[in-house]
């Protein structure tokens, strides 16, 4: 699991964006839950969006997360992002968070 607090200029789009591989997906089939402890994230993160996405750790992931650019980071997990109210998605649409520290 790959825990990345996005702190961003007066808190006006903070985030926490959980990235869960086939690992935890099957953990978590188990009834074990994801939990994470916000006072290890080494931010201060004011009514965060959550942002949850499944990710293997491949050689591509891995070299996009060792670069650093959060935006390309971001930009990278939201790739498939498609806005549909039929499955229960909200009104106001895909929300990026790119660009937004």
């Amino acid at each position: 699991m790959l825990i990345l607090p996005v702190e961003t200029k007066g808190h006006r789009k903070d985030a926490i964006i959980v990235v869960l591989d086939h690992n935890n997906l099957s953990r978590m089939a188990e009834a074990d839950p994801v939990e994470i402890d916000m006072r290890k994230t080494g931010k201060t993160l004011v009514n965060p969006i959550v942002l949850i996405c499944h990710e293997e750790p491949t050689p591509e992931f891995m070299q996009i997360i060792n670069g650093g650019d959060l935006n390309k980071i971001i930009a990278h997990l939201q790739r498939g992002w498609k806005f549909r109210p039929e499955k229960g998605d909200h009104d106001r649409g895909p929300e990026s968070l790119k660009d937004s520290n």
